[in-house]
């Protein structure tokens, strides 16, 4: 018996009580896949896994790890086999490397062992084959497992294939399941395409699907070797060559030699009017408007379904073309919509009504705004003023940090502090600095001089009250808004201009603010 190149496992159809895999070539019948060849860690729900690892392929690291098969039917197959890749992992120990393979013929309820392998290299390689011929007739299961008990080393394993020869040859005629229109159909759209969805893959035979109206004249006959017929596994589809009329009955015939299956069984076709028969739409829509057109999932300002040109400004520096998406007022009507290539530039979205004949097209112009000139600034902390150019009311001691994190640029512009020279990058921020700012455009500029304010002396002597001896006072003032603490602060004395002597008097608690306070003594 030749082995030949499989088809794909999904063509499959049901045969009364078994699930048959059905392979056609020129060369005969040949190995195929019993179960999907495992290829992956994920994506494969019917098999088990216990305690399995890795992402891209199996990773079987410590003693409880195993990976069981779904349960295969070998009734209806011959020539059984098991073939898969295996590398090493974690590192080499021929006894965490050797990965054991049992099969079970009752569901699990006892495993036999029927042999295993040792990968010796940290690359996936194909390992030697089991037969499993001597199950023909059985329903079983495959498990894979190790004794490892490292826990980091152990084994890889990827690509498992259970293929067979299947024995079963198939007789039965592909069946018509469903078609577009449905049979009896009404209200049709005139630019309907047909479609036949059968139990099982077909080909393409020889004949013609036929259009007649309800006067048994033939409006269209398709060649199914055309490319206006194609095939998706189980359905072929029709692409009618002109729009049907509105308001008409028709029906459609189907020669039985236009499909067949993959064993070349022929489709039996449908040869009368009554089988497959469906009526057009009586009126065709000429609404050709849109309810809604959006640019990057926001209406556009000022839309109306009459309304076809619109002009969006995008932001200066914008390079990518906007989205642009819509909703049709009427569904039977037909887009298409053209994107912008580039900014500047136009998106249209041309809506045909379903009489083909009303057309309208709604066209979004894109332009990108120019860079502002605008080189002003704001803040919340500073008097500003523009027609000046100067920034006050910067209290004494702000740090340079402070005093840029308190300013706003107009959009898109930038600042830097300078000294007064306005060339200098200030460290620190002192009266007569320079703030620079440079507009969006990178040309325009203004410069703001700051003025910080000065120092605030807590307490001065305002008044000295001539006496004689010890009667002499000295009146001090707290300008300040709040009480002092007078411990931080004494009185000394200088004589005709010497050095600063002996402290004549010392003071404890508040000086409460706004306050005049009189101290007494000899002076």
């Amino acid at each position: 018996m030749k082995k030949t190149t499989l088809l794909p496992s999904g063509l499959r159809r049901l045969v009364p009580g078994l699930l048959l895999l059905l392979l056609f070539s020129s060369q005969g019948w040949g190995q195929e896949t019993i179960t999907p060849i495992r290829t992956d860690v994920s994506g494969f729900s019917t098999w088990t896994d216990i305690d399995i690892g890795g992402t891209t392929y199996l990773q079987l690291l410590k003693a409880t790890a195993v990976t069981i098969t779904p349960s295969m039917d070998f009734s209806i197959y011959t020539s059984e086999t098991l073939n898969f890749k295996a590398r090493t992992y974690g590192g080499t120990n021929e006894v965490e490397n050797t990965v054991y393979i049992d099969i079970t013929e009752d569901n699990g309820l006892s495993w036999t062992n029927i042999g295993n392998r040792v990968p010796t290299t940290n690359s996936l390689n194909a390992m030697s084959l089991f037969d499993l011929s001597s199950y023909n007739g059985t329903q079983v299961k495959l498990r894979f497992s190790v004794l490892g008990t490292s826990n980091s080393i152990g084994v890889g394993i990827d690509d498992i294939s259970i293929t067979g020869v299947l024995s079963i040859t198939d007789t039965d005629p592909p069946l018509l399941l469903s078609t577009i229109p449905a049979d009896g159909s009404s209200d049709i759209n005139i630019s309907t395409v047909l479609s036949l969805t059968f139990n099982e893959n077909i080909v393409k035979g020889s004949g013609n699907i036929s259009v007649y109206n309800a006067s048994d004249v033939l409006i269209e006959a398709v060649d199914v070797s055309t490319e206006a017929v194609t095939i998706t596994d189980a359905t072929a589809v029709v692409d009618l060559f002109s729009d049907l009329s509105a308001g008409e009955t028709y029906y459609v015939m189907v020669d039985a030699t236009a499909f067949t299956d993959i064993a070349g069984n022929p489709y039996a076709g449908i040869a009368n009017s009554t089988d497959w028969n469906f009526s057009t739409s009586a009126t065709l829509s000429s609404d050709a408007t849109l309810t809604d057109l959006q640019v990057d999932g926001t209406t556009i300002a000022g839309f109306d379904a009459g309304t076809v040109a619109y002009d969006v400004e995008l932001p200066y520096g914008t390079t990518t073309v906007p989205t642009v998406t819509y909703t049709l007022s009427d569904a039977t009507a037909t887009v298409i919509q053209t994107d912008a290539a580039s900014l500047p530039g136009t998106t249209s979205v041309e809506v045909t009504a379903q009489d083909s004949t009303t057309k309208k097209d709604y066209r979004i112009n894109f332009t990108v705004a120019a860079p502002s000139s605008e080189a002003t600034l704001t803040s919340a902390s500073y008097t500003v003023d523009d027609g000046n150019e100067t920034l006050t009311d910067i209290p004494y001691g702000t740090t340079l940090a402070d005093f840029k994190a308190a300013l706003t640029p107009a959009t898109g512009a930038a600042f830097e502090v300078y000294l007064a020279d306005g060339t200098t990058l200030a460290t620190d921020l002192l009266s007569g600095y320079k703030v620079v700012v440079t507009a969006q455009d990178g040309t325009t500029q203004k410069t703001y001089t700051l003025t910080v304010n000065e120092p605030v002396i807590d307490l001065f002597f305002s008044e000295y009250i001539e006496g004689s001896s010890n009667n002499k006072a000295l009146e001090i003032y707290n300008p300040t808004g709040a009480d002092v603490d007078l411990s931080a602060y004494s009185v000394k004395l200088a004589t005709n201009g010497a050095s600063w002597g002996t402290i004549k008097c010392r003071h404890s608690g508040y000086y409460r603010c706004r306050g005049h306070y009189l101290g007494c003594g000899q002076f």
